[in-house]
């Protein structure tokens, strides 16, 4: 089976991902400027967005059926 990443969404997914990761981590060496920068980001509705679209995407993509797609 081929994957074919000719997208950016992974991208946008790690950045949603790091943004909800430095939030919680509670890391004290962030700078206070990052910090600010990255509560402007909504990194949780985009995660979820975007992974709602790719497993739409990839079900939709499939000529399998139901039992094909999983």
């Amino acid at each position: 089976m081929k994957i074919d990443h000719d997208n950016n969404f992974d991208l946008i997914r790690i950045m949603a991902a790091s943004q909800v990761l430095v939030m919680h981590a509670g890391l004290p060496q962030v700078p206070d400027w990052v910090r600010y920068a990255v509560s402007r980001f909504p990194g949780v509705p985009i995660f979820f967005l975007i992974s709602g679209f790719l497993v739409t995407w990839s079900y939709l993509s499939n000529n399998g059926g139901v039992g094909g797609y999983f």
